[in-house]
């Protein structure tokens, strides 16, 4: 999120958010320590909002998982047209795979 992101994305990127945690989504997110400095007011808004937020370097990799159904997997390399690649699959035991390696960091991350 502190990579060159423009106001109006995190502003989306949060009123997406709000609406999960409105219907009643537990939301964890893992970012890079450089975040707590580069970003404050963003990481104290989210946690404003309800979302728990953890710190860990995982190395130029990123991922998510919706509902334990949908997973993707970002790595960023300059390899890559645009820096990075992104995959995304609709797989109910890869996505619950995710989310257990997932929490496996989780427990490992400084919490905000």
């Amino acid at each position: 999120m502190g990579d060159g992101i423009d106001k109006s994305s995190i502003l989306k990127f949060i009123q997406s958010w709000k609406q999960m945690l409105n219907r009643g989504v537990i939301i964890y997110t893992i970012m890079p320590t450089k975040n707590k400095k580069e970003i404050p007011e963003l990481l104290n808004r989210l946690k404003q909002l309800g979302v728990n937020i953890g710190f860990y370097d995982l190395q130029n990799l990123s991922f998510t998982v919706s509902e334990r159904k949908i997973a993707s997997i970002g790595i960023k390399s300059e390899k890559f047209e645009g820096g990075r690649i992104v995959v995304r699959m609709e797989h109910v035991d890869f996505a619950k795979n995710q989310a257990n390696f997932f929490f496996s960091i989780w427990k490992k991350a400084i919490k905000y």
